[in-house]
Parts: C-alpha cells; structure tokens; sequence
C-alpha cells in the first residue's frame, strides 16, 4: 500500500505538470522497464556503428548461447506476437497451422504468407563490450546480447570447421576465444551484419599486468548471466491458450479459419505484384532477417 499523506503536506508538496506527467508514466503498466543487462547498441549518424566485443562462457552449468523461437504474425495491419513453446520442444499451434501454406500445389505467394507466420529464431549470449565506437560508456561493460541468426552463423562458422585441416576456434573460451569485431551497416533502412567477423584467436586481455587481468577475468566470470531464465516454461502460454489467442487474432483480422487450428483452410488470391521468395533453412522455420533487433526487443 502506497504511503500516505496529510492535507497539509500535500498542499505542501502540490506537484508541477511536468512532475505529475513523470510520475504516471512512472507508474504506467504500459511502459516497459528497461533491462540494463541486455546490450543496446548505438548508430552513428550515418546509420552504422562499430563494436568489438567479447562472447564470454558463463559461472551457470549451461550452453553459452541458448536459442529461443518466437512468432510475430501481421494480417491486415493486425499484430501477433508469442513465444513459441517449440523452444522447449513443446508443441506450438501455430507451427501445425503454417504447415497448411506448404502443401501440395500451394503457389509460391501463398508459400510467402507462411514464411513470414513461420517461427523465428533468436539467441542470446554474455558477452564483454571492449570498445563502443559510438557508446564509450559501454567500454569494459558485461551485457546479455540478444541476436538473430547471421550472428549465429558466424559463431558455428568459428565452432566448426567446414573443410578437413581447417582450425575450429571455441569462441567463448576466456584463453583460446576470439575477439568478434560487430559492423553495423544500414541497408534498405535495415541493419546488416554481414561485414561483422572474428578476429584471430587470442586471450581475452583486460589488462596488460598479469595478476590484474588474471583477477578481472575472474570477476567477469563471476558476474556473467544465467541465461537459463528466456527458456523458463513459465514465460510459455499453455498449448490451449495459445490456440485460442491465435484463432481469434485470424477471425478478427479478417481470416476465415475453422474452430480447429490443425484442419484450418483459407483460400488466397495469389497478388498483383508477387512477393519476394524469403530464403530459409526449412519451410516450417523462418531465418534470420535485417529487422530481428527490433523483433527480439520484445522478448
């Protein structure tokens, strides 16, 4: 219970316009809290930024990267988003309902409304920020990085060799890992990784006096992040929930599908000007694409 106080006080204390606007948007269940251990970058004003960073393994018995999937569905300017229980090899109704877009003699613009309904997979990872070339305030700061599936590749690029005789590099080792130099570039108003790589394998270095460096690299271990926590099942709707929440989000966007997800049919006029096809591992699982920050913003 908030704390009271007495009309004298108040009228003592009677607040500005600009201090009672801040103290409803203090309290407003709308705004979302801002979690300052996961890693925000910066762009310049050209739209692109520069950071060399460091994955870093963590103090918790788990992977050093845990993946997650998660649906973000737009119809008719309507907008879906949820956890996708798949991540916890969960059964997901929206998964079983994008299978009716790949079906036998499905035209590719139909293919293309699936592709963008599919699951869509996020990472995460601890990493140390060595240099922000837009934030220095980031400079030697531990961070959780939530990152999407071109960042993922390069890091199975160093994990694993693609040809016989080529050097693997366990990029979240502390001795034998290697520092990942991150460009940002803006393309087609989105954000490219493709210029961002790995540099040759080296101790991670904090500091040039051995016994320092050797006590900061134990301090940063200690203080790394249980990643655990974005596979909790409890952050996962139950299977009916989720059902039930994405049939009346279709129904009210103007799509006409019958009561059970799983026999649900829909017939589509193939557009005027056809979409673009959407590359992917896997028709079910979309990949990885320039607006995931956005996307992994709201998980």
């Amino acid at each position: 219970m908030a704390e009271k106080i007495s009309f004298g006080d108040y009228k003592k204390t009677r607040k500005s316009v600009t201090d009672i606007i801040s103290q409803i948007q203090e309290n407003s269940g709308s705004s979302k809290p801002k979690d300052e251990r996961l890693f925000q970058y910066t762009l310049d004003k050209s739209g692109n930024a520069l950071i060399v960073l460091r994955f870093i393994d963590s103090q918790f018995a788990t992977a050093p990267m845990i993946e997650t999937f998660t649906h973000y569905v737009e119809v008719n300017d309507r907008k879906f988003f949820r956890r996708c229980p798949t991540t916890n090899k969960g059964k997901c109704p929206i998964c079983e309902d994008n299978k009716r877009f790949f079906g036998d003699g499905a035209s590719e613009a139909t293919q293309n409304i699936g592709r963008k309904r599919c699951r869509k997979k996020g990472y995460a990872a601890n990493i140390v920020v060595l240099k922000d070339s837009t934030n220095p305030d980031n400079d030697g700061k531990q961070f959780i990085w939530k990152f999407g599936y071109k960042v993922y590749e390069k890091i199975m690029g160093q994990l694993k060799a693609d040809f016989d005789g080529d050097a693997t590099v366990p990029v979240f080792d502390y001795q034998e890992g290697a520092t990942f130099k991150l460009r940002l570039k803006t393309v087609n108003k989105y954000i490219n990784y493709d210029s961002s790589e790995f540099m040759t394998a080296s101790p991670l270095v904090l500091s040039e006096d051995e016994k320092e460096n050797q006590d900061k690299l134990e301090k940063l271990f200690g203080a790394t992040y249980d990643l655990s926590e974005f596979k909790d099942p409890k952050l996962f709707d139950p299977y009916d929930k989720i059902k039930e929440d994405y049939t009346t989000f279709l129904v009210e966007a103007g799509e006409k599908v019958s009561a059970n997800l799983e026999q649900a049919e829909k017939k589509f006029e193939a557009p005027e000007k056809k979409e673009p096809t959407v590359k992917e591992e896997t028709p079910f699982e979309g990949s990885d694409n320039s607006s995931d920050d956005d996307y992994f913003d709201n998980i």
